[in-house]
């Protein structure tokens, strides 16, 4: 492939005056750094790596990107506002470090961890922006965690999660990979960088301009999507809901404006997407007069959508029920929180539990009639109803700031030592003795893979334990017990140990759950918690229990 192979006529060793931050970035980023323009990648996985590696530069580190088809490093000294390039390096000529490397799925930390030098002291950080194979069970595969296994005792020292769900969800799968400490687990959020926020106020100022550059006339409530059409988000029954609507108020000033549809290559989602597409071309009609508007191109929609979202009203992040809306942290949501925007927001994602449902309108997924009332209070309350909800995302904001969450994250990171090695060493001993290892290297280097292999089983005990039998617990609980509805925390708390535990709580565990109540208030992960605990399962292995 043409693409990418480093010029390197300006080689010299690299001096070992600071620690390298290395990062490995996929071909379409890694083509537009090589070219000295600054990447913009439509996935999560590619932003999260570019804003950690600007935090990185911040704290004096030197950083460098690797790509599969990049021949060496490409060393960088700035990425915002712009793009510095500072030397391009062979892999053979980096010193003994040390190094820091980090990429978004096990097989490129492994990968990139073998190019080294060898006897190189390196840590290896493994950036979790979501965990997508969690969408559906033909998704879930054994594949992901052979490789998991291998990272974990080889070359992962830690882990960044976004939210504290899928931290716990991806220690869970570590555990059941190999093994990797709990507490080098970490969660920091992903968020913008404070050089964006000149450019932030700039856009913010020209919101007149930019609606009339979307064709809007005045006084219409602009909704907008800023991402992908996945199978698992509740876009289908929002549309059907809105489309509802206009049918029931011809002529309201509701605008649904989709930020992309059609995706090259994207054959998971596109029975989803041709059923969404077949929708609006149905109701042509909607299109024709302006309650619909579509970009198609997913890609030429991303072009528009930094300038749309300061002229749209309300982001909106629908999804479905499901394990991997339990723990997902949507770079959509991200993006509305930077343009200040209110949003729309199914119940039970990690963000609709925390401060920022103070700056969302929650409505329950796969309701036509709960979008309905939603859009309903929105025509009726007007301005009105949304002043308070885009003050509160513009005070909220500043708590997505990378300076403020993974600034802090990478100080402690580089300042922890590497995994050490007498525990790495009981661990290759250990994995490269366990059944399954030959197999498991034997696929890894075959030339052409085997067909992967689902884990449905696991996949429906993950889903059950993260998301169906919290919420089913907690609903019958309150239905034997409907005084429990109107119990303040601490109450709560001691009816679950009580009804699960059968012993009132401990001042620890009182104090515990009191906390995470605070930081997050979800009653059914409190019952998750206890009944997935050491002392549940013993009690329940007591005769007659």
């Amino acid at each position: 492939m043409k693409a990418m192979r480093l010029h390197l006529n300006r080689i010299s060793r690299i001096s070992t005056d600071r620690s390298w931050c290395l990062f490995v970035l996929d071909e379409a980023a890694a083509t537009t750094l090589v070219a000295g323009q600054r990447p913009r990648p439509l996935f999560s996985h590619g932003l999260n790596l570019l804003s950690l590696a600007q935090e990185a530069l911040r704290l004096g580190q030197r950083v460098g990107f690797l790509a599969p088809d990049l021949s060496g490093v490409l060393e960088v000294g700035a990425l915002y506002p712009a793009v510095t390039r500072r030397r391009e390096y062979r892999l053979a000529e980096l010193g003994p470090g040390p190094f820091t490397l980090f990429a978004v799925s096990p097989a490129d930390l492994s990968r990139h961890a073998a190019r080294l030098p060898p006897r190189a002291r390196r840590r290896g950080v493994l950036m979790v922006p979501a965990i997508h194979w969690l969408e559906a069970p033909e998704r879930f595969q054994r594949d992901y965690l052979d490789e998991l296994r291998e990272a974990a005792v080889y070359d992962i020292d830690a882990a960044i999660c976004q939210n504290q769900a899928m931290a716990d969800l991806f220690a869970a799968l570590a555990m059941l990979a190999g093994s990797l400490p709990r507490a080098r687990v970490h969660v920091a959020p992903c968020g913008y960088l404070p050089e964006e926020e000149p450019g932030l106020a700039a856009l913010g100022a020209q919101r007149a301009e930019i609606r009339r550059e979307m064709g809007l006339a005045g006084p219409e409530i602009v909704l907008i999507n800023a991402g992908g059409m996945w199978r698992w988000t509740d876009f289908d029954v929002f549309l059907e809901a809105f489309i509802a609507l206009h049918r029931a108020r011809p002529g309201n000033r509701l605008v649904f404006q989709i930020m992309g549809l059609r995706q090259d290559g994207n054959a998971d989602h596109q029975a989803f997407i041709a059923r969404l597409q077949a929708l609006i071309a149905a109701n042509r009609d909607l299109v024709d007069c302006g309650a619909l508007r579509v970009i198609e191109d997913w890609q030429k929609a991303g072009a528009r959508l930094g300038r749309y979202l300061h002229g749209a009203d309300l982001g909106v992040n629908v999804s479905k029920r499901s394990i991997e809306q339990a723990q997902s942290f949507r770079q959509r949501v991200v993006d509305y929180i930077r343009a200040g925007l209110p949003v729309i927001n199914t119940e039970g994602d990690p963000l609709s539990l925390g401060p920022f449902r103070a700056m969302m309108l929650c409505v329950e997924a796969g309701s036509p009639a709960a979008y309905r009332a939603l859009f309903d209070q929105l025509l009726d309350g007007g301005e009105a109803a949304l002043a308070p909800l885009r003050q509160q995302a513009q005070a909220l904001r500043q708590q997505l700031r990378t300076d403020r969450n993974y600034a802090p994250l990478l100080t402690r990171l580089l300042a922890e030592p590497p995994r050490p090695a007498a525990e790495r060493g009981a661990l290759i001993d250990w994995y490269t003795d366990a059944p399954g290892f030959q197999a498991i290297r034997a696929r890894r280097d075959a030339t052409t893979p085997p067909a992967a292999r689902p884990l449905p089983r696991l996949y429906t005990w993950l889903r059950a334990l993260w998301t169906e039998r919290p919420a089913r617990l907690r609903r019958e609980l309150e239905r034997r017990h409907p005084e429990l509805a109107t119990l303040d925390d601490a109450a709560f708390i001691d009816a679950a140990y009580r009804h699960f535990l059968h012993r009132a709580p401990d001042p620890a565990g009182l104090i515990h759950y009191l906390d995470q109540l605070c930081r997050r208030p979800s009653r059914a992960r409190v019952i998750r918690d206890i009944i997935v605990s050491k002392e549940r399962r013993n009690l329940l292995r007591r005769p007659g229990v």
